[in-house]
């Protein structure tokens, strides 16, 4: 559907109080005055001047902002002041407010958009937080929301969670001795913490192993493995045995290798 036109001529001088250079102004009848609210312009002076011609001329005011213009307090005052606000792009209110139509509902409509785009920035702010955190460590759920939780509040910081989990971009790698689960992103290497369960701690040393191998291309020794993970030899060995047994790896005169598949 194509955008309402609005009536009237642009940059006409209309004389109120004072005289008023409007982005749009149509005689009527009814009058009807319209102000563009844009990033480098001032909400306030645009309410004072839509406020005057309302009153001098009982022209139907309307001020079209752009997003990132307008706040909560903005919409009060404005329909506090019988001025309809509408975002730019929202043409089903505009047509509403050019037509006359119910000033508390265009007002109120304009509050829910404002609120959604609020809370649509919020999820990916706490998105690319939670992102940004696990890139340097592995962390349960609930030692993620408790980092983020001044910031996003638990409710925002769990549904983000439980969103990025679905898309696949965080991943439980391993789980603690109570069974909680301990979430990273894919791909990424930990270091390996204290409190991981007995068979988590074995299945991850195996994934760091294998991780290990697969980026570095070549064979590599105990000593070479050991060095960059940060473990020790008897882990090292008990992990290599294993995943050799599974048909993983193989072991040659040099080292370790992952076997072709």
């Amino acid at each position: 559907m194509d955008s309402p036109e609005i009536p009237g001529e642009k940059n006409v001088v209309v004389s109120g109080s004072k005289n008023w250079l409007l982005d749009y102004y149509s005689p009527g009848p009814p009058p009807i005055a319209v102000e563009f609210l844009k990033k480098k312009t001032k909400f306030y002076e645009k309410l004072v001047k839509l406020l005057d011609i309302r009153k001098t001329r009982d022209a139907r005011s309307i001020m079209i902002a752009t997003r990132g213009t307008i706040d909560q307090d903005s919409i009060n005052l404005a329909l506090n002041f019988g001025i309809y606000l509408v975002m730019k792009g929202d043409d089903q209110n505009l047509r509403t407010a050019l037509s006359g139509g119910d000033l508390v509902e265009v007002n109120n409509s304009t509050r829910s958009l404002l609120m959604n785009m609020r809370n649509r920035k919020l999820a990916r702010e706490c998105r690319g937080e939670i992102l940004d955190i696990l890139s340097k460590e592995c962390l349960t759920l609930k030692e993620i929301t408790s980092r983020l939780r001044l910031r996003f509040g638990e409710r925002t910081a769990y549904a983000q969670l439980r969103s990025l989990r679905s898309r696949g971009n965080i991943i439980s790698i391993c789980r603690l001795e109570d069974g909680t689960a301990v979430f990273g992103l894919p791909g990424c290497v930990y270091p390996m913490r204290e409190d991981f369960s007995k068979s988590s701690r074995a299945a991850y040393t195996k994934s760091l192993i294998l991780n290990f191998l697969k980026q570095r291309g070549v064979t590599s020794t105990y000593i070479e493995i050991m060095s960059h993970l940060g473990l020790r030899r008897n882990v090292v060995t008990s992990a290599l045995r294993d995943l050799r047994r599974k048909g993983l790896v193989i072991k040659t005169q040099e080292g370790w290798t992952l076997k072709e598949q």
